[in-house]
């Protein structure tokens, strides 16, 4: 099966419940022509680059799925019908994909995020007794001073010596 990804912008009037008849909608399009729905990502109204049909926000929506042509084309195609979805656009990202393979990769990275989020929240809270101790900024006196190379010195006085070359 192939890997597609679809991002499509919904209307942000929409109720919720208009909202979810049209992200169910979405899926069982996905698993009617034969295709594997991987993952749904819901990210939110946001506000829109231009305008689209005189509407400055839309809902953005990111479908990961699996399938073939047909897939794509049946769900394009009620895309288009559609009045409730504003503006899709769909991405091929592999050819060979397990869907379950990738379910779990994902569930993986969520939980390692979720890991590392825990983790950041409890590190500060575990070190707020003592205030966090940064090292004092280098200023220009404690710098150690390198002495001049004789090959510096060789250049200045072969510089010198053009100089009077030069005048007489």
């Amino acid at each position: 099966m192939r890997r597609y990804e679809t991002i499509f912008i919904a209307d942000p009037d929409l109720s919720p419940e208009n909202q979810a008849q049209l992200f169910e909608k979405a899926t069982t399009l996905i698993d009617a022509n034969s295709g594997v729905l991987v993952e749904f990502d819901e990210w939110g109204t946001r506000r829109l680059a231009y305008e689209i049909r005189k509407k400055p926000r839309g809902h953005y929506v990111r479908l990961d799925f699996c399938g073939d042509g047909a897939t794509v084309q049946g769900l394009e195609n009620a895309f288009r019908i559609d009045e409730r979805v504003l503006k899709f656009m769909t991405v091929f990202l592999s050819e060979n994909a397990d869907p379950e393979a990738l379910r779990q990769a994902i569930a993986e990275e969520k939980e390692k995020k979720a890991e590392g989020q825990a983790a950041a929240d409890a590190a500060p809270a575990d070190g707020d007794d003592e205030a966090p101790k940064q090292p004092a900024p280098a200023s220009d006196d404690d710098a150690p001073k390198q002495p001049e190379t004789e090959a510096g010195s060789d250049e200045t006085e072969a510089a010198a010596a053009d100089k009077s070359d030069d005048n007489a």
